[in-house]
Protein backbone atom coordinates (compact mmCIF):
# COMPACT_ATOMS: atom_id res chain seq x y z
CA UNK A 1 0.00 0.00 0.00
CA UNK A 2 2.80 1.96 0.84
CA UNK A 3 4.51 1.90 -2.55
CA UNK A 4 1.35 2.58 -4.63
CA UNK A 5 1.20 5.80 -2.35
CA UNK A 6 4.48 6.75 -3.38
CA UNK A 7 3.83 6.12 -7.10
CA UNK A 8 0.88 8.42 -6.78
CA UNK A 9 2.80 11.22 -4.81
CA UNK A 10 5.44 10.72 -7.58
CA UNK A 11 2.95 11.60 -10.33
CA UNK A 12 1.22 13.98 -8.92
CA UNK A 13 4.63 15.57 -8.01
CA UNK A 14 5.86 15.69 -11.89
CA UNK A 15 2.50 17.38 -12.81
CA UNK A 16 3.09 20.45 -10.68
CA UNK A 17 5.57 22.56 -11.72
CA UNK A 18 7.76 23.61 -8.57
CA UNK A 19 8.60 19.88 -8.48
CA UNK A 20 10.40 19.75 -11.93
CA UNK A 21 14.16 19.89 -12.16
CA UNK A 22 15.33 23.49 -13.34
CA UNK A 23 18.72 22.37 -14.05
CA UNK A 24 18.41 22.23 -18.09
CA UNK A 25 20.27 24.64 -19.98
CA UNK A 26 19.71 28.19 -20.43
CA UNK A 27 18.49 29.96 -23.99
CA UNK A 28 21.07 31.75 -25.53
CA UNK A 29 21.10 33.96 -28.75
CA UNK A 30 23.27 34.51 -31.42
CA UNK A 31 23.72 38.18 -32.80
CA UNK A 32 24.86 39.89 -35.93
CA UNK A 33 25.16 43.71 -36.52
CA UNK A 34 26.57 45.01 -39.91
CA UNK A 35 29.02 47.63 -41.28
CA UNK A 36 26.00 49.49 -43.13
CA UNK A 37 24.50 49.56 -39.50
CA UNK A 38 26.99 48.87 -37.02
CA UNK A 39 24.52 49.74 -34.34
CA UNK A 40 21.40 47.56 -35.67
CA UNK A 41 21.39 43.95 -33.59
CA UNK A 42 20.10 41.12 -36.09
CA UNK A 43 18.82 37.75 -35.18
CA UNK A 44 20.69 35.04 -36.27
CA UNK A 45 19.35 31.86 -33.92
CA UNK A 46 18.16 30.58 -31.12
CA UNK A 47 19.90 28.28 -28.75
CA UNK A 48 17.00 26.29 -26.84
CA UNK A 49 17.71 22.79 -26.36
CA UNK A 50 16.64 21.51 -23.32
CA UNK A 51 20.02 19.49 -22.38
CA UNK A 52 20.89 18.31 -18.70
CA UNK A 53 23.99 20.24 -19.14
CA UNK A 54 23.29 23.72 -18.38
CA UNK A 55 26.40 25.17 -20.66
CA UNK A 56 25.27 23.41 -23.31
CA UNK A 57 22.87 26.39 -25.45
CA UNK A 58 25.74 28.43 -24.00
CA UNK A 59 28.82 26.74 -25.30
CA UNK A 60 27.17 25.88 -29.14
CA UNK A 61 26.01 29.92 -29.31
CA UNK A 62 29.53 30.52 -28.16
CA UNK A 63 31.08 27.93 -30.87
CA UNK A 64 28.83 29.26 -33.40
CA UNK A 65 29.93 33.06 -33.24
CA UNK A 66 33.62 32.38 -32.74
CA UNK A 67 33.40 30.40 -36.01
CA UNK A 68 31.67 32.77 -38.06
CA UNK A 69 34.15 35.30 -37.15
CA UNK A 70 37.05 33.81 -37.96
CA UNK A 71 35.29 33.35 -41.43
CA UNK A 72 34.63 37.06 -41.19
CA UNK A 73 38.44 37.45 -40.95
CA UNK A 74 39.35 35.11 -43.20
CA UNK A 75 37.29 36.46 -46.34
CA UNK A 76 38.64 40.24 -46.01
CA UNK A 77 41.49 40.02 -43.43
CA UNK A 78 42.57 43.49 -44.87
CA UNK A 79 39.85 45.41 -43.14
CA UNK A 80 39.39 46.63 -39.21
CA UNK A 81 36.41 43.70 -38.13
CA UNK A 82 33.16 46.53 -37.01
CA UNK A 83 30.51 43.77 -37.82
CA UNK A 84 30.47 40.46 -35.97
CA UNK A 85 28.63 37.74 -34.03
CA UNK A 86 28.03 37.63 -30.44
CA UNK A 87 25.76 35.49 -27.72
CA UNK A 88 23.67 36.86 -25.12
CA UNK A 89 21.00 34.95 -22.66
CA UNK A 90 17.94 34.56 -22.90
CA UNK A 91 15.41 34.83 -26.32
CA UNK A 92 16.34 37.89 -29.32
CA UNK A 93 15.60 41.54 -27.51
CA UNK A 94 15.96 44.07 -30.38
CA UNK A 95 17.70 46.87 -27.83
CA UNK A 96 20.54 46.34 -26.37
CA UNK A 97 24.43 46.84 -26.61
CA UNK A 98 27.11 45.57 -29.15
CA UNK A 99 30.31 44.56 -28.30
CA UNK A 100 33.67 46.64 -29.79
CA UNK A 101 35.40 43.68 -30.05
CA UNK A 102 34.34 40.08 -31.70
CA UNK A 103 35.85 36.59 -30.59
CA UNK A 104 37.24 34.25 -33.47
CA UNK A 105 38.47 31.06 -33.99
CA UNK A 106 38.85 27.79 -36.10
CA UNK A 107 38.81 24.60 -34.98
CA UNK A 108 42.22 23.66 -33.91
CA UNK A 109 41.37 19.68 -34.00
CA UNK A 110 41.24 19.13 -38.06
CA UNK A 111 44.46 18.19 -39.95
Amino acid sequence: MKARSFVYALIACLGVSGCTDNSGSETYTLYRNSVVGSDIRIHVATFDAEEMDRLYNHNNCEMSARLRNANVRAFNPATDQKAGFWCEPGKFVEKGSIPFTFDSEFPTDVP
